[in-house]
């Protein structure tokens, strides 16, 4: 806030709140601390916001003046209001900056004096677009609102950023002036093309050379639609559930479907591992001394190489290939292949979901278990299939088979041409900008 402004008796005092003190020729503005994002032009979207707040604006024995705004602006600091914007400029601009072409405020002005001949009265609402001359405005007295009758008035702003459509509704707060169905004032006006992407939201106020009034915010919420570009973390997390909450679920399927009947008992772990272990398909357990055996105690010779758990070995046990196998991955590959992908989900939940966000879901998780880390999607891709930007990336009907060393990206041309003159399967795919 700047220097004419305070807190003050649990409210916002725009203007300095000096009862017995000289207030007039007075400016201030107050801002929420946070830019929120208006717009973003990566993603071509403008937010929609709800800003209510009440205010009480009190005269203070003298000529009532000058008023007081709710202002979006690019910038916010004591160092940010204009110079010399008391009276009649309210503290959106001053005689240098009024009517600038720079991005820098949009007002929604509650004005208590006629300072200008375009002015229709003392007790209107205007909208104001870099400069204190309103683009439209409306008489309050039509509507049974007197802004300063030291009383409190609620307002409501509206805007839709779909139809770039701006609405203000005000009206006394325990009273019937005014209307809380119908806005007072309404007009199209594309935010986007007047100020930045990131705004700031707050208020101005002033009063004038001869006026005393004492502006005032007793309450204000203000809630928007999230439109953030930086919100990777945010779909990560969301991803980690959704995927962890979906494999959970096809667990559960998996082992009711084949195991109907058995009890599960909560508090014994072991049951649980024994049931997906008796999988043919999924992961195996051996003991210490079979992998001796079966790589020769470990033998140098057999060594394939070293990744990030350690260093992994060649090894026969009972003359079968230890080949990458998932039980509950190979379980929804099988539902894909035969599409139906979607018998993943949960019976429980009736059908109540999203078929084809669910289906974005699956094939974006097998997509992610894909036994080599090359064909994986990378992060990108994955955040923008589950925002809807763009669609799930392709996956094989058949489950790959494991292979160690994992296939280079490098070796794609190669691997291309070589398969497909032998027909044997179609070119490979490779998601980059990992």
């Amino acid at each position: 806030m700047t220097t004419n402004a305070s807190i003050f008796d649990d409210a916002i005092q725009v203007t300095k709140e000096a009862r017995g003190m000289n207030i007039t020729d007075l400016s201030g503005r107050v801002w929420y601390k946070k830019q929120f994002k208006l717009w973003s032009r990566k993603k071509n979207i403008t937010a929609t916001f709800n800003s209510t707040f009440v205010l009480n604006i009190s005269p203070q024995g003298g000529p009532v003046g000058e008023g007081l705004a709710f202002i979006l602006t690019t910038e916010s600091g004591r160092g940010s209001i204009p110079k010399n914007s008391q009276g009649q400029w309210l503290g959106i601009a001053n005689l240098t900056t009024n009517g600038s072409t720079q991005k820098d405020i949009v007002a929604v002005e509650f004005d208590t004096k006629k300072s200008y001949l375009d002015d229709i009265d003392d007790n209107h609402v205007g909208i104001d677009v870099n400069s204190v001359y309103s683009i439209k405005q409306v008489s309050l007295n039509d509507h049974n609102v007197n802004i300063s009758s030291a009383k409190d008035v609620t307002v409501n702003i509206q805007y839709n950023g779909t139809s770039k459509t701006l609405s203000v509704f005000v009206f006394m707060t325990n009273e019937t002036g005014g209307s809380q169905d119908n806005p007072i004032l309404s007009m199209p006006l594309d935010l986007s093309k007047i100020l930045l992407e990131d705004v700031f939201v707050g208020f101005s106020a002033s009063t004038g050379e001869n006026t005393e009034q004492l502006n005032c915010v007793k309450s204000w919420q203000f809630d928007s639609t999230d439109i953030d570009d930086d919100l990777s973390w945010v779909w990560i997390v969301i991803a980690v559930i959704l995927v962890s909450l979906i494999c959970g679920f096809s667990l559960l399927c998996y082992l009711r479907m084949k195991y109907r009947g058995q009890q599960v008992r909560d508090d014994d772990r072991r049951d649980v591992e024994q049931q997906i272990q008796s999988s043919a398909t999924a992961p195996k357990k051996f003991r210490l001394k079979e992998l001796k055996h079966a790589t020769g105690n470990f033998n140098p010779k057999k060594e394939l190489g070293r990744g990030g758990c350690g260093i992994v070995y060649k090894g026969l046990l009972d003359s079968k290939e230890n080949n990458y196998s998932n039980g509950i991955v190979g379980w929804v590959w099988e539902l894909y292949k035969s599409e139906r992908i979607i018998d993943a989900i949960d019976t429980r939940l009736s059908g109540d979901f999203d078929e084809e966000q669910a289906e974005c879901v699956l094939k974006l998780a097998l997509a992610c278990c894909h036994p080599n880390p090359h064909q994986r999607p990378t992060t990108r891709t994955v955040l923008q299939a589950l925002a809807g930007e763009a669609a799930p990336p392709p996956i094989p009907k058949e489950k790959p088979a494991f292979m160690w060393p994992p296939m280079d990206p490098s070796f794609k041309e190669d691997l291309n041409n070589y398969f497909l003159e032998r027909g044997e399967i179609t070119p490979i795919t490779v998601q980059n900008g990992r």
